[in-house]
């Protein structure tokens, strides 16, 4: 018994001190960080592309996905393109996940022009599968 005291009082403040490094993010990122730094360099890895901005919510409900996408180019035809492009490589570095949403949006320099998927004739919901079924055309 008193050796099981002992043990106790030398690994108690090793497994607090765990827990508590662990809920301090010491476990590396997070599933939600993780999809976004993957949104993120897949929308810069497309050129024409200046900068992104995504989001990523993970919970028992889904997985919600979203990128503001802002690109070199005012050219409504360019933005289009640059969407196809970025759409397509969202949706390859995310092949892992069955389930969710994805909702993007490529905007001009100045913000005054962007484009959406509706602007690329998708009419679907923004469900990562019939997307991937409509983009993989």
């Amino acid at each position: 018994m008193r050796r099981l005291k002992r043990l106790f009082q030398w690994a108690a403040p090793i497994v607090v001190a765990a827990v508590f490094l662990s809920g301090c993010g010491f476990g590396g990122p997070s599933r939600e960080e993780q999809l976004k730094a993957t949104l993120d360099d897949a929308a810069t890895s497309v050129p024409g592309v200046v900068s992104s901005t995504a989001t990523a919510k993970v919970n028992t409900s889904g997985n919600f996905l979203g990128a503001v996408v802002v690109a070199d180019t005012q050219d409504p035809a360019e933005l289009k393109e640059i969407l196809r492009t970025v759409i397509t490589a969202m949706l390859e570095r995310t092949a892992d996940l069955e389930s969710g949403t994805l909702s993007v949006s490529v905007f001009s320099p100045d913000k005054t022009q962007s484009v959406s998927v509706d602007d690329l004739g998708y009419t679907g919901l923004e469900n990562l599968r019939p997307l991937r079924e409509y983009f993989a055309s």
